[in-house]
């Protein structure tokens, strides 16, 4: 599926014959910044340009801008997970945190008998977030009660404590 050059707001773009999987070929412009493409009329751009001398649209610079735009996101959320667990390690160490641990915990045993509420194979020792959204309101299935190798799964970019 192509993308087109009405989203884009880049304004350095060149004329360009594109050959699509059935084999028609088309006409159009696209930004040479991002990649994005946009269908004109053969017509159009015969007004100004060269038909015979158009370039052929060029796949690498789409998949170079997705590529930046992915490594750019990966980033931001690698930042945004050191900002979590500095905020987590935080509320982790608030009385609030250790008393609704401690009322979870007492609930999986009488619901589970103490056993992880994942792989219900070893014992839970652990109290996982489901959602962040009740943060310091926590509601009981926001949370599940969960064994070390259950919780490390669940968090691998995180070491467990």
């Amino acid at each position: 599926m192509s993308e087109y050059l009405k989203d884009c707001l880049h304004k350095n773009y060149a004329w360009v014959e594109r050959t699509f999987s059935d084999g028609s070929k088309h006409h159009g412009k696209q930004c040479l910044f991002c990649g994005m493409w946009k269908s004109v009329k053969k017509e159009v751009v015969a007004k100004y340009a060269n038909l015979n001398d158009l370039r052929a649209y060029d796949d690498e610079i789409r998949e170079a801008y997705n590529r930046k735009c992915y490594e750019a996101r990966q980033l931001a959320y690698q930042e945004e997970l050191k900002e979590r667990r500095i905020i987590l390690s935080e509320y982790y160490e608030t009385e609030h945190w250790k008393g609704y641990r401690r009322f979870r915990h007492a609930l999986n045993n009488q619901l589970f008998n103490g056993v992880c509420e994942m792989c219900r194979s070893c014992q839970a020792e652990h109290i996982h977030h489901l959602t962040y959204e009740r943060m310091y309101h926590e509601l009981p299935f926001d949370t599940a009660a969960v064994c070390e190798r259950c919780h490390t799964t669940e968090h691998p970019h995180m070491t467990v404590e």
